[in-house]
């Protein structure tokens, strides 16, 4: 008996332990605030990278396109931010490109007030800022995505101020560019996102016109592109952005033509989406850089539900910042599980009180029987 109960003690509080685990094991729910102000002025439309263990922020515009930057800043920690230049040698823009491969960070493309742009630059220390030659090259566009797969930088999609693109661009030096794919399947667009994950190179949602999309593609080798879901559980949006972070691949906020979000999904295989969080704590953004950085993501400025408000607030999450579903399991579940416990060793004493009460008073009661009877043949 005091085995079953013991047995049945542990096998109840271990289930309470794996299902609260279980239930808390993914990031992207809980959102911690580093800075309400960073210490660049606010801004959209900007590009962000990691290089040399730090976090950049390049460009943008302060003012919904009316202005364009071209200054550099980095951070180590998201709340103190130091200015490398005010002043880039490339154009201002905004609704560009910027990432790091080949030991170098490279800004790519966009607008400059005035006209979209194909230039490409690249920085060793963020300062000093080189122009490839040109070559054969991408036509000029902005509002496009890139990423680094298979050892080479890949442009895709983008906007040229009255056509949308829907190419596929790739090279492994920034000069020379070969065209991968002029159609590759998925619908010409912008704003949208593109991600290496898994061994293949992701597209993510974006927008033609004045339609949000939320399809999801990809390809081995940015040539051969499957349409991996039409429909995914996200809402269309374009703006977003999508990390990769804790084995999975993420899309954080974006807008469609009628709202602005502040949701987070997350997916395995870019079929299946789970919302980690309808709306997270920072405010809803689109038009901002989401990075991985000391094992965190980040959310870096953005414009808002309204155009003209732009911001320079930073945000992370972590797996040492979840919430309940989020990997550390908050207080309230760990008071549950010791009131269970409690309540289990309770209910375990009571029952081998009563039963040591039982044996006893059988033991008395077997006496009491033996004595009546060596009475009786003593008469």
């Amino acid at each position: 008996m005091r085995l079953s109960v013991s047995f049945w003690c542990l096998a109840i509080f271990g289930l309470l332990f794996i299902g609260g685990v279980a239930s808390a094991a993914v990031p992207g729910e809980k959102w911690v605030q580093t800075t309400a102000s960073a210490g660049f002025p606010d801004r959209a439309g900007h590009a962000g990278l990691v290089y040399d263990d730090k976090m950049w922020i390049i460009g943008g515009s302060t003012d919904s396109g009316i202005t364009a930057l071209n200054d550099t800043w980095y951070s180590t920690d998201g709340i103190h931010w130091i200015q490398a230049t005010p002043s880039a040698a490339f154009p201002a823009r905004y609704e560009f490109s910027a990432l790091a491969y080949d030991g170098k960070m490279w800004v790519i493309g966009g607008y400059d007030c005035k006209a979209p742009l194909n230039d490409v630059w690249y920085s060793t220390d963020g300062i000093n800022w080189t122009q490839t030659p040109s070559s054969v090259r991408f036509n000029k566009r902005m509002a496009f995505a890139t990423a680094v797969f298979n050892n080479q930088m890949w442009v895709i999609s983008g906007y040229d101020g009255y056509f949308a693109w829907g190419d596929v661009w790739n090279s492994t030096n920034g000069v020379n560019w070969t065209l991968a794919n002029e159609t590759p399947g998925f619908n010409s667009r912008s704003g949208l996102t593109a991600a290496a994950y898994d061994n293949r190179l992701w597209v993510i949602g974006g927008s033609k016109g004045h339609t949000a999309l939320n399809d999801v593609w990809y390809s081995y080798d940015g040539v051969q592109w499957t349409e991996a879901t039409a429909a995914a559980g996200f809402a269309p949006r374009a703006g977003h952005v999508s990390p990769v972070y804790d084995n999975k691949l993420w899309v954080i906020g974006g807008t469609d033509p009628d709202r602005t979000m502040n949701d987070t999904w997350y997916s395995t295989d870019g079929i299946n989406w789970t919302e980690a969080t309808p709306s997270a704590a920072f405010p809803a953004r689109f038009s901002f850089p989401g990075l991985v950085y000391n094992d965190r993501m980040w959310v870096i400025g953005g414009a808002s539900t309204a155009q003209s408000t732009v911001g320079n607030d930073t945000w992370y999450a972590s797996a040492d910042e979840m919430g309940s579903r989020s990997g550390i399991v908050d207080s309230g579940y760990w008071l549950f599980i010791l009131a269970v416990v409690v309540i289990l060793a309770a209910v375990a004493a009571f029952v081998l009180l009563k039963k040591r009460k039982t044996e006893q008073d059988s033991n008395a009661s077997k006496k009491d029987l033996k004595d009546r009877h060596h009475r009786n043949k003593k008469k």
